[in-house]
């Protein structure tokens, strides 16, 4: 789950397909500047999560 998410509900959530989303987990392609603008948020909503 991502952020409560399917992978597939993820990807369209930050508007890229499923095969992309794929690709940047396992390192084949990195994220363009203009994705890491829309994942910003949801990196963030991971820093701030208490984990205690």
């Amino acid at each position: 789950m991502y952020h409560g998410f399917t992978k597939e509900e993820f990807a369209q959530q930050i508007d890229v397909n499923e095969k992309t989303l794929r690709k940047w987990e396992t390192g084949y392609f990195e994220p363009l500047p203009h994705h890491l603008d829309t994942l910003a948020p949801y990196f963030k909503a991971l820093n701030t999560k208490d984990y205690h």
